[in-house]
């Protein structure tokens, strides 16, 4: 016959092993269940660029980004890669986030648009010493070679105008070409070209623009992989639409905009 004054210890242990085994799961449910954002990107400065200072990303685009993510409640981590692989990335993995990026009809069906972080005025540049390289039109550009980004639409665009794309992974890539003359012009944002020139050490006054491409001026976006929730593309629209009641969208535009002066 089992001793029955056994039984209360048993309860007793079990019920004190319940606890500890509560105690010990809830101090991992933070990060069970937290939606961690991967934010994929390029260096493409003032917009995007990694600050060695800082030890961290900054750029106009990120500071926005980042404010969205952080009024969305949803932590994150940013990862800077040539173009390519971040859109590659964006495409194949949920709660994955990418910035900036060309709104196109192509693209519209390939991702979850959040809203506009910053704006783009995309360029020719040419060697000040080849004023030959010149065009009023697209067709005029067809016998040149032009630098551009792999899977980036300004450079998609452009080939499929029917001109000649020298295509590289980096912006800085294509300034050094164009600066040994294996290319004729480089596509770049206005607001680019400097920084870039200044990180190659390359004196910017050894280039200029000399063709605008007003097609592809525009707002770029900050979207998200087509497997990422409906509820957190809409946490990231409501916060960006909060930053821009509150002024802070704006205020953020003119901080950078006067750090480029």
């Amino acid at each position: 016959m089992k001793n029955s004054s056994m039984y209360p210890l048993k309860t007793t242990r079990m019920k004190l092993f319940s606890f500890l085994l509560s105690g010990f799961l809830l101090c991992f449910l933070p990060t069970a269940f937290a939606q961690d954002i991967t934010v994929v990107t390029e260096d493409i400065a003032p917009f995007i660029f990694f600050d060695k200072k800082e030890q961290r990303v900054s750029g106009s685009a990120t500071e926005m980004v980042v404010e969205i993510l952080k009024r969305a409640k949803l932590t994150h981590r940013i990862e800077i890669y040539p173009w390519a692989r971040s859109y590659m990335l964006a495409q194949r993995a949920p709660n994955v986030a990418i910035y900036s990026m060309t709104r196109t009809p192509e693209r519209e069906k390939m991702f979850k648009w959040v809203g506009a972080v910053e704006q783009r005025d995309p360029y020719l540049f040419r060697l000040k010493s080849r004023p030959e390289i010149n065009a009023k039109t697209f067709a005029e550009l067809k016998p040149f070679f032009i630098g551009g980004i792999r899977d980036d639409a300004t450079a998609q665009y452009l080939a499929k105008e029917g001109l000649h794309i020298d295509f590289s992974s980096t912006d800085n890539q294509n300034l050094r070409k164009l600066m040994l003359k294996r290319i004729d012009a480089l596509v770049i944002d206005d607001q680019a070209i400097n920084y870039v020139a200044n990180v190659e050490k390359i004196d910017p006054n050894e280039i200029e623009r000399f063709f605008k491409l007003d097609e592809l001026s525009g707002p770029l976006f900050l979207a998200f992989s087509l497997s990422t929730s409906d509820d957190i593309v809409v946490r990231c629209k409501t916060a960006l639409m909060s930053m821009v009641q509150d002024g802070t969208y704006q205020q953020i535009t003119q901080k950078w905009n006067k750090k480029a002066e």
